[in-house]
């Protein structure tokens, strides 16, 4: 179980279920959904606690390692905020908040320095608008699949049986020829996917692809969080198929909603910018994040 402030522990399975039922009443945050903090805490040292019914978490930052703390809730704020504002600086931590939500964070705009964090704002597919794509904010994303049209008579869209030892190979082709073809620095990631395909029986996730030549060549990996909200973890394609990122996508939206899903967090940008611009260009809804200084 998740235990209480001061006491920390780390994220294992038993903690789970508690996490899960402190954020079920909040909305769809990635950082404190329970397969992000599972997946993510590749070296061990995420720490979680609750403080008067609120979640903590000491994160590692996604792209500097340095040690954050963050807050999900709304309970006795004022008294977690007191306890908090001495707490940060025997960790390390200065005097400020992270990934802290919209309703919490204009709770305490009176008395505190909030700002926005868009760099870690998430951002919200509404299914529905996707597969209609009506209108010229979709117009790329028409562009887009209208391109990929080219590779119709060969593509297969399938789910990807995650239980399948060659299936998951699969996957992680994919991703290796992606991330090396771009010479980046993708080792974080790729360990996250190989921990939560490690755990997979631990949550209720699903993997999408898109075969040409009966080759796989795009995958998603999602995560069922609510009764109409499903979160895209793991997103890769070979770009050499111009357009099979938005045909992924649109197919794997087309699947959800005939089941009743109405949304899908693709999670944030990190500031980085052509990510940035390709999940803008896909008009979602912005799920904001803010930062509070204490001092």
């Amino acid at each position: 179980m998740v235990p209480l402030f001061p006491a920390f522990t780390y994220i294992g399975p038993e903690q789970l279920v508690d996490i899960q039922r402190i954020t079920r009443g909040h909305p769809s945050y990635s950082d404190y959904n329970q397969v992000s903090l599972f997946s993510w805490d590749i070296h061990q040292n995420t720490l979680v606690s609750t403080l008067y019914g609120n979640l903590v978490v000491i994160f590692s930052d996604y792209v500097t390692s340095d040690r954050q703390v963050g807050l999900l809730g709304s309970s006795n704020l004022s008294k977690c905020i007191s306890v908090l504002k001495g707490f940060l600086p025997s960790i390390g931590c200065g005097d400020r908040i992270h990934y802290v939500p919209h309703e919490t964070a204009k709770s305490l705009e009176d008395s505190f320095d909030i700002a926005e964090d868009p760099d870690n704002h998430d951002y919200i597919l509404v299914l529905d608008r996707v597969i209609q794509s009506r209108g010229k904010d979709y117009r790329n994303f028409r562009r887009k699949i209208k391109s990929f049209r080219a590779y119709d008579s060969l593509s297969v869209f399938q789910q990807i049986d995650l239980e399948e030892e060659s299936q998951r190979s699969s996957i992680l082709k994919v991703f290796s020829q992606r991330e090396l073809s771009k010479d980046n620095d993708h080792g974080n990631e790729l360990s996250a996917m190989m921990r939560l395909l490690k755990n997979r029986d631990l949550f209720e996730i699903e993997a999408y692809g898109l075969r040409i030549d009966d080759e796989l060549q795009a995958f998603i990996i999602i995560e069922l969080e609510s009764d109409d909200m499903v979160v895209g973890h793991f997103w890769k394609a070979n770009i050499e198929f111009s357009g099979i990122y938005h045909s992924l996508l649109l197919q794997t939206s087309k699947t959800l909603c005939d089941r009743g899903y109405k949304q899908m967090n693709i999670e944030q940008d990190l500031g980085i910018p052509g990510l940035r611009q390709s999940k803008k260009s896909l008009c979602p809804k912005i799920l904001k994040k803010y930062s509070v200084t204490l001092a």
